[in-house]
């Protein structure tokens, strides 16, 4: 039991280090209304992908979710289901932050190396920490 809780408290502490970090970009600036409608240009095309790529995903998972439904019980399917989830939702949230941390990286290279790093790496970093995070839980 106490493995358990090691874990899930992990899982959570993965998921609120990532949600900082996802705020702290937040707040970054990018004041450059071009390099904005590129980023939204980006971002609508990411989310236009995502979009088409879970609909194929989701009959995928439910098929097989029966199929071990059927061979290895409910509790599996459901894990698997749940997995699944988790996977799609880092996959969303990872490629939300890329796209939204790019116009804000190249902003804050024009300050030069020591602005633009953290901005880059803390925007990773949400993507990293979200995917250990979910599957820790």
């Amino acid at each position: 039991m106490t493995w358990q809780l090691l874990i899930l408290s992990s899982g959570f502490l993965s998921l609120s280090v990532a949600l900082i970090l996802k705020r702290w970009l937040d707040k970054k600036n990018c004041d450059n209304p071009q390099m904005k409608e590129y980023s939204l240009a980006i971002q609508e095309g990411a989310k236009t992908y995502l979009r088409r790529l879970f609909k194929s995903l989701l009959s995928l998972a439910f098929f097989f979710s029966l199929v071990i439904f059927f061979f290895l019980g409910w509790r599996t399917a459901f894990a698997y289901l749940f997995g699944s989830f988790c996977s799609a939702l880092a996959g969303y949230l990872g490629m939300k932050v890329a796209t939204q941390a790019n116009a804000k990286v190249a902003w804050a290279a024009k300050k030069g190396l020591k602005e633009a790093f953290p901005v880059g790496f803390f925007g990773g970093a949400v993507m990293g920490l979200s995917v250990i995070g979910l599957a820790l839980l």
